[in-house]
């Protein structure tokens, strides 16, 4: 990392400032650096001021022109963060996550967490027409934007469709896989929008805390003839993401 120029003409925090700009830019496609950790968090401004041998103050100073350029997010009570491009996620089209990342120029991933046959629950019986004595095929995937999970997609489908729990799914599209291999053209029949508070899952999957605001999108998607396939529920970290209306 470069050092800081006591003789020059340029401020102090001006030369922080352009060094924290080099690291940011760095780790976003390398993931390491002396001031920013694997979870996107900056050092603290104590640190920093110990890392620069600089005063607090010029290091305050520093943050605040990063953040007017945006290329940081402070979270009062949680620290300072790395502000990486996000996500534009528009509401009014059915596009498969994967071809989302993709066309915003960034990698997909996914890695399926589980997959089982369960007795239906209130919502399934409604939307699939169906009574509480019959089976669900429930699919739960963790997605990934340039492997830092971004989604977590838990869909649920009706029975017929449990086969699907027999592949491999993992950094692949299901929906284009659904369209390519077994016929299906799908489109969005219902779509809403709504914050929830992370549970004891949801936390977990993403490493955040307990109660942590995050966004929800469910879905009720039909096929070509207008059946009812399945309903999902998206799981997205709001500061990964923009929403289009």
């Amino acid at each position: 990392m470069e050092k800081l120029d006591t003789k020059s003409t340029i401020p102090l925090y001006k030369q922080v400032a352009d060094i924290m700009i080099k690291e940011l830019d760095k780790v976003k496609s390398e993931n390491k650096s002396e001031i920013i950790g694997t979870d996107d968090k900056l050092l603290a401004e104590r640190n920093l001021s110990e890392h620069f041998n600089v005063s607090r103050i010029t290091i305050r100073q520093a943050m605040d022109m990063l953040e007017e350029k945006n290329y940081i997010n402070r979270i009062q009570g949680k620290g300072t963060f790395v502000n990486r491009d996000k996500i534009v996620k528009p509401l009014q089209e059915s596009k498969s996550f994967t071809s989302l990342i993709l066309d915003s120029g960034h990698m997909p991933g996914a890695k399926l967490k589980s997959a089982s046959i369960q007795l239906a629950n209130e919502l399934d019986q409604e939307v699939f027409n169906i009574t509480k004595e019959d089976y669900v095929f429930v699919m739960k995937r963790l997605r990934f934007v340039d492997d830092v999970p971004c989604a977590y997609e838990v869909t649920h489908f009706k029975k017929t469709f449990s086969n699907l729990g027999d592949l491999d799914f993992d950094n692949k599209s299901l929906y284009d896989f659904m369209q390519k291999e077994m016929g299906y053209d799908f489109h969005t029949v219902e779509k809403t929008i709504e914050i929830v508070y992370a549970d004891e899952e949801i936390s977990k999957i993403f490493n955040i805390d307990l109660n942590t605001p995050v966004v929800l999108l469910k879905a009720i998607v039909a096929n070509q003839d207008g059946e009812i396939t399945n309903n999902v529920f998206e799981y997205l970290l709001s500061d990964k993401f923009i929403f289009k209306v």
